[in-house]
C-alpha cells in the first residue's frame, strides 16, 4: 500500500487576489445574483433527475457564499436521491449551523439510509467468512477421505500379515510337538524293532496330518484373491484416483473399494493408480 505523502510544491503564479471573492464582488457588481440563479438551475435540474449536475451547480453556489443554508440543504436532498448518505448527513448538519431547519422527515430518511448501508456492509461481510469456513470444510472433508482410504488400505495389508503370522505359530507348535513326541520315544531304548516301526508309522501319519492340517490353516489365512468381475473397462487419466473415477463411472465416489476390490492385482494391494493402466469397472 503506497503511503507516502504527496508534495504540493508547485510554484505559485504570485497572485494576491481572493480568486472565489472577486469573482462574487464582480458578478455583485454587475448585478448579476449567481447564488441565486445557481440555485433555481440546481433546483430544476434536480427536479429533471440530472443530480449529477444539480450537485455541481450547488457546490459552485456554496463556492461563493459557503454560508448558504438553503443551498446546503438541496445538497443534502441531491445527496440522498444519489444514495450518498453520509455526504447527505453531513450537509444537513452544515444546513443547520447556517441556521436552516432540515424537516424531520429527511434527517430520518438520511438515518434509515445509513442503517441500510450499514446492514449490507455487516452482510456481505457474514456473506464472505461463511464462504471461507464453507472451502476450509470442503478441504478438510476431501483431506479425511483421503485418510480414510489409507486407513482401509493399511488396515487390509495388516489383516493379511496377522493371519500369516497365525498360520506360521501353528506350524510351528505342531513341529515342537512331533518332536516332543521323537525324542521321547527314542529315549525309552527298550521298545522292540516292531514296535518303534509301528510308532514310526505312527509319528509319520500324524506328521502327515499336522502337515495337512498346515495347509488347510494356511489356506484358511490366505484368501484366494479375488477374480476380476467381468464388465466394462476405464483407462486411467492424469490426475484420476479411485475416489475419482467411482464418481466418474458410478456417481458415488464411495464406491472406489468396488473399484479397489476389483482390481488388486493390478494395483498390487495397493491404491496407486497409473496413467495409461486398464481398470476393470463391475457392475
Amino acid at each position: 500500500m503506497y503511503n507516502e505523502p504527496v508534495l504540493f510544491d508547485d510554484h505559485p503564479r504570485g497572485s494576491d487576489s481572493q480568486g472565489l471573492r472577486e469573482i462574487a464582488d464582480a458578478l455583485e457588481e454587475r448585478g448579476i445574483d449567481a447564488p441565486s440563479a445557481l440555485y433555481d438551475e440546481a433546483l430544476e435540474l434536480a427536479n429533471e433527475g440530472h443530480l449529477g449536475q444539480a450537485r455541481d451547480r450547488l457546490r459552485m453556489l456554496l463556492c461563493l457564499d459557503p454560508h448558504d443554508g438553503q443551498a446546503h440543504l438541496l445538497l443534502s436532498k441531491v445527496m440522498v436521491a444519489q444514495g450518498r448518505f453520509a455526504d447527505a448527513l453531513s450537509q444537513l448538519d452544515q444546513a443547520a449551523a447556517c441556521g436552516v431547519r432540515a424537516p424531520q422527515e429527511l434527517r430520518d430518511q438520511i438515518e434509515a439510509g445509513r442503517q441500510g448501508e450499514l446492514g449490507d456492509s455487516q452482510g456481505e461481510r457474514v456473506a464472505a467468512r461463511a464462504n471461507v469456513e464453507l472451502k476450509t470444510l470442503r478441504e478438510e472433508a476431501r483431506r479425511l477421505r483421503s485418510e480414510n482410504a489409507y486407513l482401509e488400505q493399511l488396515t487390509w495389508d495388516l489383516t493379511r500379515k496377522v493371519r500369516r503370522w497365525t498360520a506360521t505359530s501353528a506350524v510351528i507348535a505342531l513341529t515342537g510337538t512331533l518332536l516332543v513326541g521323537v525324542t521321547l520315544f527314542a529315549g525309552s531304548g527298550g521298545a522292540a524293532a516292531t514296535s518303534t516301526t509301528s510308532l514310526a508309522d505312527a509319528v509319520g501319519a500324524e506328521a502327515a496330518v499336522a502337515a495337512g492340517g498346515v495347509a488347510a490353516v494356511e489356506n484358511a489365512a490366505e484368501p484366494a484373491a479375488p477374480v476380476a468381475p467381468k464388465g466394462r473397462t476405464y483407462v486411467v487419466q492424469k490426475g484420476d484416483t479411485l475416489g475419482k473415477v467411482a464418481q466418474d463411472v458410478y456417481g458415488q465416489a464411495s464406491r472406489w473399494t468396488d473399484i479397489r476390490d476389483a482390481n488388486k492385482a493390478a494395483l498390487k494391494g495397493g491404491i496407486a493408480l497409473k496413467v495409461g493402466q486398464e481398470l476393470v469397472i463391475p457392475e
